[in-house]
C-alpha cells in the first residue's frame, strides 16, 4: 500500500541504510510463538508473495512506529495547557513560541518524549533474566520498504537494534485492542487522508467513497467509517480492524447537494448515537411475520396474547433500514399505533431520492 507521511516527522535517510542489509532485533521464546500464532490472524497485511514471519514483524516495527509518532500530537495541547500554570509565566516567550508550533524545536522535544517512551518499554525487559532468555531474529529489508529505512533511520539515541526491540516491546505490551489499531493503523491513516481530499479507495478492488469516521457504541466505543459502496450503491458501515484489503487512488469525487444532504443525515445518526425506537402494539398474533418473530419475542405470552406495548431499539443502519421498512409493510395489518422519531422518514426519504440504500 502506498503510504505518505509528514515529513515533520520523519528523521533524516541515512545513506548507510540498504536494503540489503541484514538487521535484527531481540525476543523471548514465548515473544516469537505468541507472534506465530497471531499472524495467520493478519495474513491480509502481507503481501502475498511475502507471507513469513519476518513480513509479519516488519508490519509490526512500521505500524507501531507510526502510531506511536502520530499519538505525539496530544503532547501538543498537553504543552499548550502545562504553558498555562503559573510557575512558567515567566518564560522566554520566543521560546514559548517555538515549542507550540510546529518546527523542529517542537519536533526535537517529540523526539525526546519518544526515545524516552521506548527506552522505558526496553528497560522493562531488561532484567538479567529476561537478558538470558532473548535470542536474536533478523531479516532483511525489501526494494519497497522505504519507511521502514526512515523509521531506522531514526535511532540515534540507541543502536538499531534496540530501537527495534523497544518497538516490539511497545506492541507485546499493549493491550489487545491497542493491538489491533496498531495492526491496522496504515489504513486508518490512509483512510483519514482520502475522506479529508475526497479522494476514493478500493476495498476489496471495489470503488468506494469514504465519507467520515466516527465510534458507536455505548458501553464500548469502536472506531469506524462510513463510506459509500458505488457497486451497490449503499452506504455502509466499517470497522477499521475488518479484514479486508484498502488500496487509495488518485481519483477525486465530490457530493451533489442531495448526496450531501443524506450525508449529514446519516452523520447526524452516528455523531449523536441516536439509536431510533420504534413502538407499537400488536393486533394479530395468528401468523405472525418474521420481524415480529425477533422483535415482540420476548412480549409474546403461551397463549399467543402480547400484553404490553412492544418496544425495539435499532442500533444500526442496517437494523434500521430493515426494521422500518418491515414495520411499515405490517402496520394497519398485525400492529397498530407504530411510533419513531420523525427525521427517520426525512432520512429515508432521502434514500430514495438519491437512490441509495443502506
Amino acid at each position: 500500500m502506498k503510504l505518505s507521511i509528514n515529513a515533520n516527522y520523519i528523521p533524516e535517510e541515512q545513506t548507510s541504510l540498504s536494503p540489503n542489509t541484514c538487521y535484527y532485533l531481540y525476543m523471548t521464546d514465548g515473544t516469537q510463538k505468541e507472534l506465530k500464532e497471531m499472524q495467520p490472524r493478519h495474513e491480509y497485511l502481507i503481501d502475498k508473495r511475502k507471507n513469513d514471519f519476518s513480513s509479519f514483524l516488519k508490519v509490526i516495527l512500521l505500524n507501531t512506529y507510526l502510531y506511536v509518532t502520530n499519538t505525539e500530537v496530544e503532547l501538543i495541547s498537553d504543552i499548550a495547557k502545562t504553558l498555562e500554570k503559573e510557575y512558567y509565566k515567566d518564560l522566554d516567550k520566543d521560546f514559548i513560541e517555538k515549542i507550540v508550533k510546529s518546527g523542529k524545536e517542537q519536533d526535537f522535544i517529540k523526539e525526546i518524549i519518544r526515545t524516552r517512551l521506548l527506552k522505558t518499554t526496553a528497560l522493562s525487559e531488561d532484567s538479567d533474566d529476561a537478558k538470558n532468555k532473548l535470542k536474536k531474529v533478523q531479516f532483511r529489508l525489501a526494494q519497497d520498504d522505504d519507511l521502514l529505512r526512515y523509521i531506522f533511520a531514526g535511532s540515534v539515541c540507541m543502536s538499531i537494534s534496540e530501537y527495534l526491540t523497544s518497538l516490539l516491546n511497545y506492541f507485546m505490551s499493549a493491550s489487545s485492542s491497542t493491538q489491533k489499531t496498531i495492526l491496522t493503523y496504515q489504513n486508518t491513516l490512509m483512510l483519514k487522508r482520502c475522506i479529508a481530499d475526497h479522494r476514493c479507495i478500493f476495498i476489496n478492488n471495489r470503488k468506494c467513497l469514504p465519507l467520515k469516521t466516527a465510534k458507536i457504541g455505548r458501553t464500548m466505543t469502536r472506531d469506524i467509517f462510513v463510506y459509500i459502496d458505488m457497486t451497490q450503491k449503499r452506504i455502509r458501515f466499517r470497522h477499521f480492524s475488518e479484514r479486508d484489503k484498502y488500496e487509495e487512488s488518485n481519483e477525486y469525487f465530490q457530493l451533489n447537494s442531495d448526496e450531501q444532504k443524506l450525508l449529514d443525515a446519516v452523520c447526524d445518526y452516528v455523531d449523536n448515537q441516536k439509536w431510533v425506537t420504534f413502538s407499537f402494539d400488536v393486533i394479530n398474533t395468528g401468523e405472525l411475520p418474521e420481524i415480529l418473530k425477533i422483535i415482540a419475542k420476548e412480549y409474546i405470552n403461551e397463549d399467543g396474547t402480547i400484553t404490553k406495548r412492544v418496544t425495539y431499539t435499532a442500533m444500526y443502519l442496517s437494523d434500521l433500514n430493515y426494521t422500518y421498512e418491515q414495520l411499515i409493510k405490517i402496520n394497519g395489518v398485525n400492529i397498530k399505533n407504530l411510533e419513531y422519531s420523525e427525521k427517520i422518514d426525512e432520512l429515508f426519504k432521502l434514500l430514495k431520492e438519491t437512490k441509495y440504500s443502506f
